[in-house]
């Protein structure tokens, strides 16, 4: 049963805007009052079989309804298959799995399962399937509902609740988003709990994705909506302010953060500060004016960096996972690791073959050599088609993915590998520049001795070259493990081949490779 024309309709209060609902009678009070269930841009309502996207009503067949209400009866459960069949199809006997992942599919491609950033529906392997967004329950208000003076028998309707207006100038994500479920529900949680928090990672990790798929999950949860902030295009620390008020809309008047404090002082806003490490300083000071003088904003910030203010609770974005080392797995558990999904998502974009099995035990080697990092991994992806994957597994052990070039769409930083990791070497100072290069050399883990071995200068202090590797840590080009009782570090391997290559530029190398080698 797909949507039906109705000769009456009701106004829905909806976060996102006035819809307008068909029912298909003529009791107008019917809708008022049932309790609703808000995900992300969605209102469902289940007793009338009604789903909203944005206010807008969506089409959606009574199997697909089925599905999905019985899965957002019980979120983050799994429902087995075999309840499933028997929910939706309680009388037959013959209906098969395959029935049921067919619907499963068109219930995902009506709620763009995926193509936003977030995901909804998930397939547990071997089990069945459940819900995972995060869900709010509300009521809606009688009071919405009134009877028009026009009709004798009070069954056309009229909006008697006005709705505020609403910010959401979010980015559109073109593609799906892989292996970031998990991590979305809980920094959605997280935010209902801590007013600030800062999403940290290496260039290229998804950082932005995340925090827009995040932002699209919580629609709901600010009446007056989202805020996006690009930081990256501003180029000086004193125009923090004036990119804030002009994505809000607000005059720049010579009292800026005052207007800025007192346009969002009574607003239920989330604002999301993108792309903050070039201008970190500035940014913390303008979040922390922002919680102190508007109670009822939060912040969500990206940086390649913690932004270190007060309040702020930091997520640090790992790597997709991949498969480990020599892994001899069946197609579809290789499948199953998104950093896979990702590069075979990506390859598919570009030629409709399809990968053999061997070939993707290569795509596992070559998403464990660019260590799980998204950007990395598309980048590379799209070479799949011209190169084949044998002849571009063997590219990359010469260094070769720091020159592929990515999407000419896509911001400068982001065009090639070695442009990302440049915007993070130029935020560096000297000391922080020279210490990564030459910790280049270690192939694998270090611990602070050896660091101090091979890095410092005469004049230099234990001291000060464990406060350079802190920095390059904080900022997402240095892993450190602190479980044991000594500490230990190492280089990603991206980070370093590019450290490597500014090695080779300075004119240190010979040096460096023998006080490595006397260690």
């Amino acid at each position: 049963m797909g949507w039906q024309t109705a000769s009456h309709a009701v106004w829905s209060e909806h976060p996102l805007g006035r819809a307008k609902v068909s029912t298909g009678h003529d009791d107008s009070r019917a809708f008022a009052g049932k309790e609703l269930l808000a995900f992300g841009p969605f209102l469902l309502n289940s007793a009338r079989r009604v789903l909203l996207r944005d206010g807008e009503p969506v089409r959606v067949g009574a199997r697909a309804m089925e599905i999905l209400i019985a899965l957002t009866e019980r979120p983050g459960v799994t429902l087995g298959k075999r309840e499933l069949l028997g929910r939706v199809w309680p009388d037959s006997t013959t209906i098969q799995e395959s029935t049921l992942r067919v619907y499963i599919s068109q219930l995902r491609k009506i709620l763009r399962d995926g193509e936003t950033g977030v995901e909804y529906v998930q397939n547990v392997t071997g089990r069945g399937y459940r819900f995972i967004a995060l869900t709010t329950r509300r009521d809606t208000p009688a009071r919405a509902v009134s009877r028009s003076p026009h009709s004798s028998s009070g069954t056309a309707l009229s909006e008697t609740v006005q709705q505020p207006t609403r910010m959401n100038d979010l980015p559109v994500l073109l593609t799906p988003v892989f292996g970031r479920a998990q991590a979305i529900h809980m920094l959605a949680a997280r935010l209902s709990k801590h007013r600030f928090v800062t999403i940290t990672g290496p260039g290229g990790g998804g950082k932005t994705t995340l925090a827009v798929s995040v932002a699209v999950t919580l629609a709901s949860a600010y009446p007056q909506g989202i805020c996006f902030v690009d930081l990256a295009s501003v180029t000086e620390p004193r125009l923090v302010p004036g990119a804030l008020a002009s994505a809000l809309g607000v005059a720049a008047l010579s009292h800026l953060l005052p207007n800025i404090l007192s346009f969002l002082s009574k607003k239920s806003v989330l604002l999301v500060l993108d792309n903050c490490e070039h201008v970190i300083e500035a940014a913390a000071q303008l979040a922390a004016r922002v919680l102190n003088g508007a109670r009822d904003v939060h912040i969500l910030a990206t940086s390649r960096e913690p932004l270190q203010a007060a309040g702020e609770s930091i997520y640090r974005l790992p790597p997709l996972e991949v498969p480990p080392a020599q892994l001899q797995a069946p197609r579809e558990t290789l499948l199953d690791f998104p950093a896979i999904r990702l590069f075979t998502e990506r390859a598919g974009m570009y030629s409709d073959s399809k990968l053999h099995d061997a070939e993707l035990l290569l795509v596992a080697n070559i998403c464990r050599q660019l260590g799980g990092n998204p950007l990395a991994i598309e980048i590379t992806a799209a070479y799949a088609s011209l190169m084949g994957v044998r002849a571009l597994a063997a590219s990359l052990r010469n260094d070769h993915y720091l020159s592929i070039n990515g999407l000419r769409t896509a911001v400068s930083r982001q065009r090639t590998l070695r442009a990302t990791l440049d915007w993070s070497y130029d935020l560096l100072s000297p000391s922080q520049q020279l210490t990564f290069r030459r910790l280049s050399v270690f192939v694998g883990s270090f611990d602070l001795e050896c660091a101090v071995a091979v890095v410092a200068e005469e004049n230099q202090t234990v001291s000060e070259v464990l406060e350079c590797l802190t920095d390059l840590t904080r900022k997402s080009l240095v892993i450190a493990d602190t479980a044991r009782q000594k500490a230990l570090y190492r280089l990603p391997d991206l980070p370093r081949a590019f450290a490597r290559e500014k090695l080779g530029l300075s004119g240190e190398l010979a040096m460096i490779n023998r006080r490595h080698a006397q260690m």
